[in-house]
């Protein structure tokens, strides 16, 4: 379909989550960036940013993560990479925002509790919500 249509951005972003769902994030990037150049979709956005973060460029996947967060905040993997990023950071406040974000939007996993608790811990706050 790309062959016949390289200006589809539905065509990109389906061939860009193919690699990345394969683990292939710098194939992904391209193809991903152009359908998010064509389209400015939450699912996009937040496709690439997961994809710069399995590439270690957080500040590109906290721009990214942010946007698509700000459309749709109905995707937890969103808000748990956030808080990641700002817990790596040492913000421990925003890292809790977005945990409970994440929480909200339906992830309950020992690896969100056990980054709200290292948020809480970097805040000095013994007892959580």
């Amino acid at each position: 379909m790309l062959k016949t249509d390289s200006e589809n951005p539905e065509a990109n972003h389906l061939a860009g989550l193919v690699w990345f769902q394969r683990g292939k994030f710098k194939q992904a990037v391209d193809l991903l960036q152009h359908a998010y150049r064509l389209k400015k979709d939450p699912a996009i956005a937040s496709t690439l940013g997961q994809c710069y973060y399995g590439l270690g460029e957080t500040a590109k996947a906290k721009e990214l993560l942010q946007a698509a967060l700000k459309e749709d905040i109905r995707n937890p993997t969103n808000s748990f990479l956030l808080a990641k990023i700002c817990l790596a950071n040492g913000s421990g406040a925003q890292a809790e925002r977005f945990g409970l974000l994440a929480l909200e939007a339906g992830m309950d996993t020992a690896d969100l509790h056990h980054l709200l608790g290292q948020a809480y811990m970097l805040q000095r706050k013994y007892v959580g919500p």
